[in-house]
């Protein structure tokens, strides 16, 4: 990989003297602005030399194996030049070219001829459709058409940080570099990936762990391959930030189950993000907002915050914010309150901390006694600048929350020009709306805690012992008996072509995983039904049973309260009437609950098996108060998704109602989730209702959606 941002050697392939040529604007950023010190090619079909770089008419004629090749040329010509490359012995390819997935089948059957070339001769392609790389150290870019004088890249070159950004959009490459400048955040290498069709954004996440980069900032427009992802998240120790955009599921529509149906994937990316510690981002401004807070402050290890202004009115403003993102407020103590007041000039002594005209000494006081409180975690100063002494306090501050590690998120409404001379020296984070400044402390915590979990820092924020296996759920196989079992509704299900599974097939399916289902029995006649009615006990519940049986209520296929033996015999013989073959009828317990949920399990097209819980009932899609988890699941997964919904209070004891018993819960999810990672055959499972009687849930009707054959 470190070919591609400090190669000894490049050529550029499309290079020419004809006007606007872009290939062009690469030598001449190479030569003129960067003074590149490593050999630079052109080829082009005149073979002519271009601002003084030797000029040759075909990749097979470089004197040398270039480190590099960059490809910018019509796309219909790029699959032949892959093939001069790979015959000329180059392995790092940067295709800038646009024309390809991103362009209709033609496109996409040269994208493919493109890969199989590159992994017959062990070849890495960046691209294609992309913009290239930027390493602000090793003073490499061969982006095209860029001027850097417009897009302030002096700057940036000039002061090398450590944040490195992974961009999928060439637009937005120059979007973010630009924000850059007037956010003074430093840069380490920014990297343009387009179709990804070989190196994607994993790839560069494990990279990236290997140099001076401190945060990774990612910019999706899609996801290849949604658990390599993941695990290169889960494996970083350094923040990842994601901003993507794409929030529909274009498959939803046509599924067959409610699981899928409400299958969003982006509901499923932001679990993906909670599993793996992504730091999900709002918006593109995030991209070069945030990172400066991870870089430049400790992490907020808690969540009580205490508020620090010259104005009142932002302390009310961030006060709401603050408890909106998931923070305290902190209650500051009576002993860290008689020193504020011994301070002087402070109107309120209790958080938000309101202080009047003051000198530079009594800022520095009071910044020192809020972050050397014990019950204060970080601080939101939310300072207007029109006294200008103001930002000179900002340093020691800085100084401050490193001695005492812990972070302050500045907050200086339209102080960003005001302040960059001290910024772009100190590199202080500041922030200019209220709204940025919480957001930022709520990220910290965020990362804090997920780093934890992941066994990344230690409680006190330092660094702790590397250790992936505990983080990840274990796929646990069921016992042999069910295994057994499983494995044989399955078989027979595929061999007979059908779609799904019964109700009674998927029970058992589901049983076999450890979710609680209704007592059962599938019986062939009237005399069986009433003595297995009888033997379940009364009220009991009647329904037809069939693969393609997928809503039975609908169908008239079930009956229910069938208080007596003449109840029963009467349903049977109206189920047996219909127009339906039918492979039994299906008799179970009555449960009666004022509770109900549902569990499900969906096949995402880039993370693969999800488990989904929320509410459940007939109004299940119309309500859409789920959480998802990419499977496996651990027990900590499960208990944290139960919560996410927003009637989570529904779980606990309330009325009378006992509270759910979120072990059985918990066992439920972590099943389903194991199922659909050694059940290759099961696309979906859809459990609904899943009643609460007297604290147990218990699964009253359940589906299992086959994978479709071909």
């Amino acid at each position: 990989m470190e070919k591609f941002f400090d190669p000894k050697s490049v050529v550029v392939i499309g290079a020419s003297n004809s006007p606007f040529n872009l290939g062009a604007t690469i030598c001449n950023m190479l030569k003129d602005y960067l003074k590149y010190p490593g050999a630079v090619y052109a080829v082009n079909s005149k073979g002519e030399v271009v601002n003084g770089y030797p000029g040759y008419s075909s990749v097979l004629d470089l004197p040398e194996i270039p480190d590099l090749a960059v490809i910018i040329v019509a796309a219909k010509n790029v699959p032949g030049i892959i093939k001069d490359c790979a015959g000329k012995g180059i392995k790092r390819i940067i295709i800038e070219s646009a024309g390809f997935s991103e362009g209709g089948e033609k496109g996409e059957a040269m994208q493919r001829e493109i890969d199989d070339v590159a992994r017959a001769h062990g070849i890495r392609i960046m691209g294609p459709n992309c913009l290239g790389t930027l390493d602000t150290r090793k003073k490499f870019c061969c982006f095209y058409g860029v001027n850097p004088s417009l897009v302030e890249m002096g700057q940036i070159f000039e002061t090398p940080g450590n944040i490195s950004y992974i961009i999928q959009s060439g637009g937005i490459v120059v979007l973010v570099i630009e924000s850059l400048y007037y956010d003074l955040v430093g840069v380490n290498k920014v990297v343009s990936i387009g179709n990804k069709c070989d190196v994607d954004e994993a790839d560069l996440i494990d990279y990236f762990q290997k140099d001076e980069t401190e945060v990774i900032g990612i910019y999706l427009e899609n996801i290849s391959d949604g658990r390599k992802l993941m695990e290169a998240a889960r494996k970083s120790r350094k923040p990842v930030l994601i901003y993507k955009v794409g929030r529909t599921h274009e498959g939803a529509m046509a599924a067959m189950s409610h699981t899928a149906g409400m299958a969003n994937n982006d509901w499923i990316f932001e679990s993906a993000c909670k599993q793996s510690g992504i730091i999900r981002l709002k918006s593109i401004d995030e991209l070069h907002s945030l990172p400066k807070m991870l870089t430049e402050m400790p992490l907020l290890k808690g969540k009580r915050v205490a508020m620090f202004t010259n104005s009142g009115a932002f302390g009310s403003i961030s006060a709401d914010l603050l408890v909106e993102a998931g923070l305290q407020v902190v209650r500051l103590s009576p002993q860290t309150q008689e020193k504020l007041k011994k301070a002087g000039q402070v109107f309120n002594i209790k958080n938000p901390v309101d202080i009047g005209p003051a000198p530079p000494q009594t800022y520095l006081d009071i910044f020192e006694i809020l972050l050397s409180a014990d019950e204060v975690d970080g601080l939101l100063p939310l300072l207007s600048v029109w006294q200008t002494f103001v930002i000179d306090t900002l340093l020691e501050l800085l100084k401050m929350c490193k001695h005492y590690n812990k972070p302050a998120a500045i907050y200086t409404p339209n102080a960003l020009a005001k302040s960059i001379a001290i910024r772009a020296k100190h590199r202080i984070p500041i922030f200019e709306t209220a709204e940025q400044a919480v957001r930022a402390l709520s990220v910290s915590n965020y990362y804090y805690e997920s780093s934890l979990g992941r066994n990344f820092i230690a409680a006190n924020g330092s660094a702790g012992e590397e250790r992936i296996t505990g983080s990840v759920a274990e796929i646990n196989t069921l016992a042999p008996e069910n295994e057994k079992e499983v494995k044989t509704i399955l078989l027979k299900a595929v061999e007979s072509g059908h779609p799904s599974l019964s109700e009674y097939e998927s029970k058992r399916i589901i049983a076999a995983a450890g979710v609680p289902v209704t007592k059962e029995v599938l019986v062939h006649s009237r005399q069986e039904a009433q003595e297995q009615a009888a033997r379940i006990g009364f009220p009991v519940v009647l329904k037809g049973s069939s693969p393609a049986l997928t809503h039975k209520t609908e169908m008239g296929m079930v009956r229910v309260n069938l208080k007596d033996a003449q109840d029963v015999a009467q349903a049977f013989d109206e189920l047996m009437a219909k127009e339906i073959v039918l492979d039994g009828v299906l008799i179970q317990e009555m449960v009666k609950g004022n509770r109900e949920f549902v569990i499900g399990l969906t096949r995402d097209p880039q993370f693969g098996p999800c488990v989904m819980f929320g509410i459940g009932g007939i109004f299940t899609e119309a309500i859409k108060d789920v959480s998802f988890r990419v499977a496996p699941l651990t027990e900590d997964d499960a208990r944290k998704m139960i919560r996410e919904i927003r009637e989570v209070k529904l779980l606990d004891a309330f009325r009378g109602e006992s509270a759910v018993d979120m072990d059985i819960l918990v066992k439920a999810l972590v099943g389903i989730g194991n199922l659909g990672m050694t059940c290759e055959d099961i696309a979906e499972i859809d459990i609904n209702p899943l009643i609460v009687k007297d604290g147990r849930p218990v699964a009253v009707d359940a589906l299992v959606v086959l994978k479709a054959r071909r």
